[in-house]
């Protein structure tokens, strides 16, 4: 019988055991996939990344850094004459003069508010937010100051930074442009007795003309087309955030089983939920461990295939390393829980102790005489 009873209770133990393994298993996929929607399907991760990575800051250097490379690389090809005067002005301006002149025509508050609205459009979207669509990129910042004072200085001090021409320049300069200078072409390099404020309200007039074709905002294709491109993903994500939020109620029956086949006293209950909290947690740590481990060597993968200058890389590997530390922090704080609930469930059950197995002790009805003891003096056995 006590044999039997053993054997029982080592098969509930192990069958408790295989639910401990489910427990954790459920666990780890809820902390993987709460880092997703929590972080990855949110646009304040971005944004932070973003903002901190110092590419709005950045924006006008590796812009100018970007145009170099790709002037460097259409060098040679068949160009209009357009491209070859831009080409040309371009590598006439003095590196410094470059990134001061796109800092004045970018303003850091535009591109940081448009690349944040843009990002709030497309994650309110999948997380099923009422924004308007499609997503908009508004240009009427970017046009008021390009045409404004601030435009007018940049164009100014762009001029007076350029080269002074070589007298054939000049001499071909004045024969294409008879000596009017109001309705003649900009040059790329600085004319005898340059009026440069002249040039540069020449040159918002030219600017004028080709925005004024434009419209104030860019609209990024239609809703239809919008609805097209994400409407299965938005219903896809749907239906993985109400598995996602009822799963912890499948580790709410996964504890309830584990008590019910191996818990028979609170000592064995502290231990059982205990052990697996713990378990859970370590494997938690080392799956975060893992993906900061692995981050690198992605990132530098990635980077390896992007063709783009050094400065801009730089920009897009801090940002991605920061979009990936900020997704893996969920994951540490539910890892660091589940150790933290474990390791005391363990501490907590060495106050109680262990109760000794019960023996079965049978009790004798009253007036009853053990047949192999002797009766007493005087007397026999009690009649029935």
């Amino acid at each position: 019988m006590s044999q039997s009873s053993s054997c029982g209770g080592c098969l509930l133990k192990g069958i408790a055991g295989f639910f401990v393994f489910l427990f954790v298993s459920i666990a780890l996929f809820i902390m993987v996939n709460l880092a997703v929607d929590l972080r990855l399907l949110r646009a304040d991760l971005y944004k932070s990344a973003l903002a901190g990575s110092g590419l709005y800051d950045r924006a006008p250097e590796l812009i100018a850094e970007q145009i170099n490379t790709t002037s460097q690389n259409t060098t040679g090809g068949s160009q209009g004459e357009g491209n070859v005067l831009g080409n040309q002005l371009w590598a006439a301006i003095p590196p410094a003069e470059r990134v001061a002149f796109l800092t004045a025509v970018l303003p850091k508050s535009w591109l940081q508010g448009q690349v944040d609205n843009f990002l709030d459009q497309i994650f309110g979207y999948l997380n099923g937010e009422d924004v308007p669509l499609p997503p908009r990129i508004s240009l009427v910042e970017f046009k008021n100051n390009l045409l404004g004072p601030a435009g007018l200085a940049a164009f100014d001090r762009l001029l007076q930074n350029l080269p002074a021409c070589t007298p054939e320049q000049a001499a071909a300069w004045q024969s294409q442009n008879s000596g009017n200078s109001a309705n003649g072409k900009l040059t790329y390099c600085k004319l005898p007795g340059m009026d440069t404020n002249e040039f540069a309200r020449m040159a918002q007039g030219y600017l004028a003309r080709s925005l004024s074709q434009m419209k104030d905002e860019i609209v990024l294709g239609t809703q239809t087309e919008f609805i097209q491109a994400f409407g299965e993903i938005q219903r896809v994500l749907s239906i993985f955030r109400t598995v996602l939020y009822l799963s912890p109620i499948i580790l709410i029956i996964l504890l309830g089983v584990i008590t019910l086949l191996a818990v028979r006293s609170i000592r064995s209950l502290l231990r059982w939920w205990g052990a697996t909290f713990l378990l859970t947690g370590g494997l938690g740590t080392v799956t975060f461990i893992a993906a900061l481990l692995l981050t690198g060597s992605l990132v530098s993968a990635l980077m390896s295939k992007m063709e783009a200058a050094p400065g801009l890389l730089e920009i897009i590997q801090n940002i991605f390393s920061s979009v990936f530390s900020g997704a893996t922090t969920v994951l540490a704080i539910g890892s660091g829980l589940f150790l933290f609930a474990g390791l005391g469930m363990l501490v907590f059950s060495l106050f109680f102790r262990s109760q000794p197995p019960l023996t079965p002790v049978m009790v004798a009805p009253p007036n009853y005489q053990d047949p192999f003891t002797p009766p007493p003096p005087g007397g026999g056995y009690p009649q029935i």
